[in-house]
C-alpha cells in the first residue's frame, strides 16, 4: 500500500492541510493570538486567577501553535516529524478543556454546600473520568505517534482513536448528567449550571463530529469534509474558551473557601455566645 493510501484510511480529524486550508488556518491563528490579552487580563487580575485557569492558558498556546503549523503546512512539504506534531497537538487541547470543566463542577458543587452535604460519589467519579481523559489522550497520542511509521498499522491506529474517542463522549456525557443530578439535588446556583451544560454541550458537539467522522469510510460524506472540521470542531472550541476566559472563575465558582468561611464564621458566633453565656453564669 502507497503512503498516500495509508494515510487517506487514517481519516484523522481535520484531514491533511492543503491549500484550502490556508485562509481558515490564518484566521483561527489570529483569533487565539487575540485571545492572549484576555489570558494576561485574567491573570494580572486577582479575582480571576486561579489554578484553574492553567489549562485554558495552555489552550490558547497550543492552539496558536497548532493553527500556525497548519497554515505552514498547508503552503510547503512537510515531513513526518511535522506531521506527527501536528496530530499530537490537535488532540491535546481536548484533554484540557474537558479536564478543566470537570473540575469546575467539582468546584460549583463545593461552592454551593458544605463538604458533609455533597454526594459520597462525586469526587470518586471525577477521578476516574479523569483517569478516562487521560488514557484517551495517551491513546489519541499513541495512534499520532503510529501514524508517521514507515509502515503503520492503519487497523491498530483507527482501533485506537475509536477508542479514545468513545471514552471521551462517555466522559463528557457522564459530566453532564452529573451536573444536572447535581443541581436538581443540591440547589445550585443556577448561572454556574448554566456555564458547565454549555461546556459539555460544545464538548459533545466535537466528540460526535471525531466519532462520526473515524467511523465514515464514504470520503465524500459531509462529516469527513474541511468545512465540518472547521465548524463542528475549530469554531465550537473557540466558543468553549471564549465561555472559559468570560467568567472570572474564583467568583463564578469560588470552591470550598467560601463554604468553609461561611462555617468557621458560624462556629465562631457560636463559641463566642457559648463563652459569654459562661461567663454570666459565673
Amino acid at each position: 500500500m502507497s503512503t498516500s493510501a495509508a494515510l487517506d484510511q487514517m481519516n484523522f480529524t481535520g484531514g491533511y492541510p492543503i491549500g484550502k486550508d490556508f485562509a481558515p488556518s490564518l484566521i483561527f491563528s489570529l483569533i487565539y493570538v487575540a485571545l492572549v490579552p484576555v489570558v494576561i487580563y485574567r491573570w494580572t487580575r486577582p479575582v480571576s486567577r486561579c489554578r484553574s485557569l492553567i489549562y485554558p492558558t495552555l489552550f490558547v498556546v497550543i492552539r496558536i501553535g497548532s493553527f500556525i503549523l497548519r497554515t505552514v503546512m498547508s503552503k510547503v512539504n512537510y515531513g513526518k516529524g511535522t506531521f506527527i506534531a501536528e496530530l499530537v497537538l490537535l488532540a491535546v487541547p481536548f484533554f484540557l478543556i474537558t479536564s478543566t470543566t470537570i473540575d469546575l463542577w467539582e468546584r460549583h458543587v463545593a461552592s454551593g454546600v458544605s463538604v458533609d452535604a455533597q454526594p459520597l460519589w462525586l469526587q470518586r467519579v471525577c477521578r476516574f473520568q479523569q483517569l478516562g481523559l487521560l488514557a484517551a489522550t495517551i491513546m489519541s497520542i499513541v495512534s499520532s505517534a503510529m501514524s508517521g511509521g514507515s509502515d503503520p498499522n492503519i487497523d491498530l491506529i483507527n482501533r485506537l482513536r475509536k477508542a479514545s474517542y468513545l471514552v471521551s463522549l462517555a466522559v463528557v456525557v457522564t459530566t453532564f448528567g452529573g451536573v444536572l443530578m447535581c443541581h436538581g439535588q443540591l440547589g445550585l446556583r443556577t448561572h454556574g449550571a448554566v456555564v458547565l451544560l454549555s461546556l459539555c454541550t460544545g464538548l459533545f458537539v466535537t466528540t460526535v463530529y471525531s466519532i462520526a467522522r473515524v467511523f465514515t469510510t464514504n470520503a465524500g460524506a459531509w462529516v469527513r469534509s474541511r468545512a465540518a472540521y472547521y465548524v463542528l470542531w475549530a469554531a465550537v472550541e473557540v466558543v468553549l474558551i471564549g465561555i472559559l476566559l468570560g467568567i472570572a472563575i474564583p467568583v463564578l465558582f469560588p470552591g470550598a473557601t467560601e463554604v468553609e468561611d461561611e462555617r468557621r464564621s458560624e462556629q465562631y458566633m457560636l463559641k463566642e455566645t457559648a463563652e459569654g453565656n459562661a461567663e454570666e453564669t459565673a
